[in-house]
């Protein structure tokens, strides 16, 4: 009975406290914070695609044994 009362409460704590704060506003200028930016050269990364020999599916994984799509089951 008076969980609707308390839900009806919260609400208008809820929007009054909405309209009475608000977030603080702060512009930071990127010219100023280029030290923050660090540059990471990237290096290929060889990854082995492989196919269902069955279906053609596209293999996740090298780990698996079967393909996820036809359950044909890889040679160890």
């Amino acid at each position: 009975m008076i969980a609707p009362f308390i839900g009806a409460a919260l609400a208008i704590i809820g929007t009054i406290a909405i309209r009475t704060i608000k977030p603080r506003e702060e512009v930071i200028r990127i010219e100023e914070r280029k030290d923050l930016i660090i540059k990471t050269p990237i290096e290929p990364i060889n990854i082995q695609v492989r196919y269902c020999p069955e279906c053609g599916q596209k293999l996740i994984s090298t780990e698996i044994r079967f393909c996820i799509n036809c359950g044909f089951k890889f040679q160890s």
